[in-house]
C-alpha cells in the first residue's frame, strides 16, 4: 500500500474517480461501488499501475456523468487497496486516503478523466497565542472523540488510543473526519476538508 506522508513521490498527474455525496479525507479507509464507464476506467488504469488514484467530490451527485467543472476543486489522493468485480459487472474496490490536492488542470477525458494535481501550502500558527488555541483546541477534540466512540458502541477503543497519539491539527482532524464523515452532509465535509489553517479546521 502506497504512502505518501512525505509527499516526495507525489505524481504530477492521476485518474480521476468522481464521488456521489461523499467525501473522503487523509487516513481513512472505505469501500467503494463504481459502475460509470469512466470511473471504472479510472480505477482499473490506478489498480494496474502506481495504484493511485485522485477522489473527488461532485457539487452536484444528480449529474450522471460528471466533468472536471462539476467537480470541487480539491480531492484526496487515494490508494487502491483491493479491486474486484461483481457479477453485475460494477467493481467494489477499497481505497485509503492519503493526502488533500488541488486540481490544476484537465489532461484528458477519455477513455477516464485525468488531472494534474498538486499539493495545498498550509498555513501553520505562528504566533504563541495561536499555538497555544490550536492546543486547546486539539485537547477538546480528543475529550469529544472519546465521548463520541463510547457512545456509539461501533467503533474499538483502540482507536481512541490512536487518535489520542495525533499531535498535528490537520492530522487530527482528517482522521476524526475519517470517522465522522458519513454523520455530515458531503457540502459540510468538503468545507472543513478545504479549510487549510489548523485552528479553523478544528472549530
Amino acid at each position: 500500500m502506497k504512502s505518501m506522508d512525505t509527499m516526495h513521490d507525489l505524481p504530477e498527474s492521476l485518474p480521476l474517480l468522481a464521488l456521489k455525496n461523499r467525501v473522503v479525507f487523509p487516513q481513512m479507509a472505505l469501500p467503494l461501488y463504481v459502475g460509470r464507464e469512466r470511473s471504472v476506467a479510472a480505477i482499473e488504469t490506478a489498480f494496474h499501475g502506481d495504484g493511485l488514484i485522485l477522489l473527488v467530490a461532485q457539487k452536484d451527485d444528480k449529474i450522471g456523468d460528471p466533468r472536471v467543472e462539476d467537480l470541487y476543486e480539491l480531492g484526496v489522493i487515494a490508494s487502491v487497496i483491493q479491486l474486484f468485480r461483481l457479477q453485475d459487472g460494477t467493481l467494489k474496490t477499497l481505497v485509503n486516503g492519503l493526502q488533500t490536492v488541488r486540481i490544476t488542470e484537465t489532461i484528458k477525458e477519455h477513455p477516464f478523466t485525468k488531472v494534474g494535481i498538486q499539493t495545498l501550502i498550509e498555513a501553520e500558527p505562528v504566533s504563541e497565542e495561536r499555538q497555544i488555541k490550536a492546543l486547546e483546541q486539539m485537547k477538546a477534540m480528543h475529550l469529544l472523540f472519546e465521548e463520541y466512540v463510547q457512545l456509539s458502541r461501533r467503533l474499538p477503543l483502540e482507536l481512541v488510543v490512536a487518535v489520542q497519539q495525533i499531535r498535528e491539527p490537520r492530522k487530527l482532524s482528517d482522521a476524526i473526519m475519517g470517522q465522522l464523515s458519513g454523520k455530515v452532509s458531503a457540502a459540510r465535509a468538503q468545507g472543513i476538508l478545504e479549510q487549510i489553517a489548523p485552528v479553523e479546521r478544528l472549530e
